[in-house]
């Protein structure tokens, strides 16, 4: 099965998803997170010590989170 990457990325489960890990990140450890869920995309992101996770689901899509 393929998927098109550019409708993953923007795919409205996938932002929900998103928001969803944000709001709950910043009700228990404060503000600012960030939360990145796509595929095929890099990054280069300064954070705090210890609050950064990059892991992938189902080898399929990438998570990336952290706090700025």
């Amino acid at each position: 099965m393929a998927i098109d990457r550019s409708i993953a990325f923007n795919h409205p489960i996938t932002k929900k998803a998103a928001s969803i890990m944000k709001s709950t990140l910043e009700e228990k450890y404060g503000p600012i997170w960030h939360v990145i869920i796509g595929q095929s995309y890099g990054f280069d992101v300064h954070h705090f010590p210890k609050t950064m996770l990059h892991i992938y689901l189902d080898g399929i899509f990438g998570i990336t989170v952290w706090k700025c």
